[in-house]
């Protein structure tokens, strides 16, 4: 049998998104028809909620992404020379550096559709295929089995919470996936002519005029400033 004493209990719960203590008086007070009776309620302590409202749980920004290339924070170069960019389906991925610093993942990827507004460097040559350099930052949770395959793989962009991006490749020969920050950068942006055997080994037109004045061609992958720089 139930007291006609109030019966109280604190716990934190969220409140309008707020961490604040909550009284829960989930008998009420008194009996019914007794003086000062009130049914089951819960006292909010305001004083908490304005103490911690400036301390609200991050909340995610993106809820899909419908183009990679909105995350990219240097875009411009890219845009110019597409209508429109190609998605990251069908992709040659060449090879992947990691770098502790960040850490960063960096990919060396040829896209699957040439330029449609190839630069005036660019017009007349012979090539028929753009590669870039696209480099996650903060990566984390990394998984790689297999080898880079030889034939074209998709990689998939799904939004994590905290301003995360979860990226993936899943072929016949390598399971890869990592985490990494929202915000993706492009660099070392290059046309050649692709090999019979698929090679990008040829000479390349770079469209950087610092990464034209130094290099003709994919340097080895000891060059850190190619691999490891944006």
């Amino acid at each position: 049998m139930l007291s006609s004493r109030q019966r109280t209990s604190s716990s934190t719960r969220t409140c309008s998104g707020l961490r604040s203590l909550c009284q829960d008086h989930q008998f009420g007070h008194q009996k019914p028809g007794e003086p000062g009776y009130q049914g089951p309620h819960v006292h909010v302590d305001r004083s908490r909620i304005l103490a911690t409202a400036k301390y609200q749980e991050p909340r995610n920004t993106i809820t899909t992404i419908n183009h990679w290339v909105d995350l990219v924070e240097n875009p411009m170069p890219l845009r110019s020379l597409y209508s429109t960019v190609p998605s990251l389906q069908s992709v040659r991925m060449r090879s992947f550096h990691l770098n502790w610093r960040g850490p960063t993942l960096t990919m060396r990827i040829d896209l699957p559709h040439y330029p449609d507004k190839p630069t005036p460097t660019l017009t007349g040559t012979d090539h028929d295929t753009l590669q870039i350099h696209l480099q996650f930052l903060a990566m984390d949770d990394l998984f790689t089995h297999g080898w880079i395959p030889d034939a074209p793989v998709d990689i998939i962009l799904a939004p994590l919470d905290k301003r995360r991006t979860r990226t993936s490749i899943s072929a016949a020969q390598i399971n890869f996936s990592f985490t990494s920050s929202d915000t993706l950068t492009i660099g070392h942006i290059s046309t050649f002519r692709s090999s019979k055997e698929g090679s990008d080994e040829g000479s390349h037109a770079f469209l950087s005029p610092l990464d034209a004045r130094r290099f003709t061609s994919v340097p080895n992958t000891h060059e850190s400033t190619f691999y490891e720089r944006i």
